[in-house]
């Protein structure tokens, strides 16, 4: 189930891309970009990135400093890469929370999962990051990888981040 974002009170513009928006439109032109994108996705930020998104997930990763039995949240997480490379390294005891807004992007990346790592570690959830269905204080650590751009209210997603964290849990947000 999608949750959509209430219309923005404060009415006014939200960035997508290099233009503005209506604010409480934005939801409706991310779900319809990451439609159209999906299975390109991938291919998509080894293009733009000129392969160095790659190096930059592993740090990205390593900085979390994951623990064997972490509960961890991938926030936009859609086709997968950050949350399978958590799933490996923190152990059979630990969980990762796949929590991507778009269908598309989650089907694809509950394909890429089947094939490269243990599903039982491994929860996709369909959701709006600015309003998350889960519990406060529920995990040790939260990434965002090229997400936090296409929330809305991103002081919002950012609240929710720090609310489902628990005490002392580590945020690691990565962007270019």
């Amino acid at each position: 189930m999608i949750l959509n974002n209430p219309p923005d009170p404060r009415g006014g513009t939200a960035d997508f891309g290099f233009r503005k928006v209506p604010a409480d439109q934005k939801v409706k032109y991310v779900l319809k970009h990451f439609n159209s994108i999906a299975r390109k996705y991938d291919f998509m930020n080894t293009l733009l990135s000129f392969g160095l998104h790659y190096p930059w997930k592993r740090e990205a990763v390593d900085t979390l400093w994951l623990k064997p039995g972490d509960r961890i949240i991938d926030v936009c997480g859609g086709t997968a890469d950050l949350t399978i490379r958590i799933a490996r390294e923190i152990g059979p005891e630990g969980r990762v929370y796949l929590y991507d807004i778009n269908r598309a992007m989650l089907e694809v990346g509950r394909r890429k999962i089947s094939k490269r790592s243990p599903l039982e570690r491994i929860h996709l959830i369909q959701g709006d990051a600015e309003q998350a269905a889960c519990r406060s204080g529920q995990f040790d650590g939260a990434i965002v990888g090229f997400g936090i751009r296409n929330l809305t209210r991103m002081e919002e997603g950012l609240k929710e981040i720090h609310r489902v964290l628990k005490p002392g849990g580590k945020f690691v947000c990565l962007e270019f």
